[in-house]
């Protein structure tokens, strides 16, 4: 893997860190990036892309790339009252993740007041993904100590 520290330019090969994804940078504007992968075009961070070389941009993962489309709605908030403490795992996790990939910013997540273990619950989950910038108990409109909201 040959990456070139250099600035990135418009006409560069890049690729996106820690993935297979790369293709040419069609425009820079400040920190933002338009890239051309494979026909689709894609805007990223300066900070999330590295430099390569014109041979590498055409190697054997030059094709390969994933997209993932969302045919449904997009929620902003998940409703887990009357769930188990151990019920809540993967339905809080897939939501974390679509709210990543639909650039959600952030989110609810429902537990209701009652005894508190849900909620103590949905603390602990969130410490696990380095996605969550910060999380806080709900404002006095936003549903109190029944609502956790979640900064992606």
């Amino acid at each position: 893997m040959e990456i070139i520290n250099d600035k990135i330019d418009k006409g560069d090969n890049v690729r996106i860190k820690n993935s297979f994804s790369s293709g040419e940078v069609l425009e820079v504007i400040n920190e933002l990036v338009s890239i051309n992968i494979n026909g689709l075009i894609i805007k990223a961070k300066l900070s999330d892309l590295e430099k390569i070389s014109r041979k590498e941009a055409s190697g054997e993962y030059a094709g390969e790339s994933m997209v993932e489309i969302n045919d449904g709605k997009v929620e902003l908030s998940l409703d887990l009252r009357g769930k188990y403490s151990h019920e809540i795992g993967d339905t809080l996790e897939k939501f974390i993740h679509d709210s990543i990939n639909n650039g959600l910013k952030e989110v609810s997540i429902i537990h209701g007041k009652g005894s508190g273990k849900l909620r103590e619950e949905v603390k602990k989950q969130l410490k696990r993904y380095s996605v969550v910038k910060s999380y806080r108990l709900g404002n006095w409109n936003e549903g109190d100590s029944g609502v956790t909201v979640v900064e992606l």
